[in-house]
C-alpha cells in the first residue's frame, strides 16, 4: 500500500498514471472529463486498512485529465476459513437493564510524541511507550448508536497445516457519525490514533488514508487485545431506530 500511495498521489496526469501502472485492463466513462482506468495487480497482503486480506486490483478516478482517488479489490486469500459473529448490537432476547451511568463512548485520540498540556502518556503493558493524548477524546461516539460491530477470527491455510490466525472487529458507524469519523481521519493521515472504551486503552493504529463510508476494521495476531475490546462492547443496550 505504501508503494501504491508514493505512486499514486492525487492530481497526476493521465500520461503520468500510465507511466506508472501501465495501460489499464478496462476504462469506464461516464460522463465529459470523468472516467474509471481498472488494473489487475499481482495480489499482495494487506496490513493496513484490511487486515487479512490480499489487494489484486485497484480502480483509478479521473477527472478533467487528472488523478482524482483511486481504491484498492480486496479478497481472502485461498484456503482462509473465517469464523464470523455480530457481536453488537447483541442478540439476546432480555432487554438491556436499567442504568444511571452515562451512555458509553467510543473515544478516539490522535497521539503525540510530545507532552500535551492537561494530557497524559499512555505506557502501559499493552501500550508501552505509545505517546501523549489530551485530556479530552478527539471523537466521541456512543457505542449505542453503532449500526453494528462484528467479529471474525481467521485462520490462513489449510487444516491441519493452518498456522497462523488473526482476529478483527468491524465497525459500522451511522450515517451522523461517518462523516466525523471521516474528518478525524483525513486531518490526521500518518499519525497514530488510540481507541479507547470505558477509559480503558483498547486498540491502536496509524492512520494511512481517509476512511469514508463510516465503516472500519481493526485486526491483530494479538487475541487479547481483540478479545479485551469485545468484551467491553457485547452487552452494550443498543439504540434501536
Amino acid at each position: 500500500m505504501a508503494e501504491l500511495r508514493q505512486r499514486l498521489p492525487v492530481g497526476l496526469t493521465t500520461n503520468e498514471i500510465a507511466a506508472h501502472l501501465g495501460p489499464p485492463d478496462r476504462i469506464k466513462e461516464a460522463e465529459k472529463g470523468w472516467a474509471e482506468w481498472t488494473y489487475s495487480l499481482p495480489p499482495f497482503l494487506e496490513g493496513e486498512a484490511f487486515p487479512g486480506t490480499y489487494v489484486y486490483g485497484v480502480t483509478v478516478t479521473i477527472t478533467n485529465g487528472h488523478l482524482a482517488r483511486w481504491d484498492c479489490s480486496y479478497a481472502r486469500p485461498p484456503g482462509t476459513t473465517v469464523v464470523h459473529e455480530e457481536i453488537y448490537p447483541n442478540s439476546s432476547d432480555q432487554p438491556p437493564q436499567a442504568t444511571n451511568q452515562d451512555a458509553p463512548l467510543l473515544k478516539f485520540f490522535i497521539v503525540s510524541t510530545n507532552p500535551i498540556a492537561g494530557g497524559r502518556l499512555i505506557d502501559t503493558k499493552q501500550f508501552p511507550k505509545l505517546g501523549f493524548i489530551s485530556s479530552n477524546a478527539n471523537l466521541a461516539i456512543e457505542i449505542k448508536s453503532l449500526t453494528s460491530v462484528t467479529f471474525e477470527e481467521q485462520t490462513f491455510g489449510n487444516p491441519p497445516n493452518a498456522v497462523e490466525k488473526e482476529w478483527t472487529l468491524s465497525f459500522h458507524l451511522s450515517e451522523t457519525d461517518a462523516p466525523r469519523f471521516e474528518s478525524l481521519t483525513a486531518d490526521n493521515i500518518d499519525k497514530s490514533f488510540l481507541m479507547m472504551v470505558a477509559n480503558e486503552p483498547l486498540f491502536s493504529a496509524t492512520i494511512r488514508e481517509p476512511i469514508s463510508g463510516g465503516n472500519f476494521r481493526l485486526g491483530s495476531t494479538n487475541q487479547a487485545l481483540i478479545e479485551a475490546a469485545k468484551k467491553q462492547l457485547i452487552n452494550v443496550p443498543h439504540e434501536h431506530q
